[in-house]
């Protein structure tokens, strides 16, 4: 899939995913009513990446958009996550304010750009 293309296809879903949100700011349920839209916009872009990229790539993109919060979110730290008995355990931090690594220590997934780039490197489907 091209640069552009990408880009359109996640802009949009943003977009959708916002606008889903705003309306259930103003009573309208698009989540879980008979009427629940996120899901469904979800599913049509992971059948339209699924086209192009494996599912471990449809997994990067995951993570792209809600772990690394559309890549704003600063790894710098403290971050926390739960442990087997659910008490919370400090992590690493990232001393570069990135979230994801290559193996030779180069930041991937921290934008659109940088996520196409490794998923058209590294995921595409033969």
């Amino acid at each position: 899939m091209n640069y552009q293309t990408f880009r359109q296809l996640l802009l949009l879903y943003k977009k959708g995913q916002s606008n889903i949100h705003e309306l259930g700011l103003v009573g309208v349920d698009l989540l879980e009513s008979p009427y629940e839209m996120s899901s469904v916009v979800e599913k049509m872009m992971n059948l339209t990446l699924g086209c192009f990229y494996t599912e471990e790539g449809l997994e990067w993109v995951s993570w792209f958009i809600f772990d690394n919060e559309w890549g704003k979110r600063n790894w710098r730290g403290p971050l926390y996550e739960r442990d087997a008995e659910g008490k919370l355990v400090k992590k690493e931090c990232s001393k570069d304010g990135h979230g994801a690594h290559d193996e030779h220590g180069n930041p991937i997934c921290y934008s659109i750009k940088s996520l196409h780039a490794h998923l058209q490197q590294n995921h595409l489907k033969s």
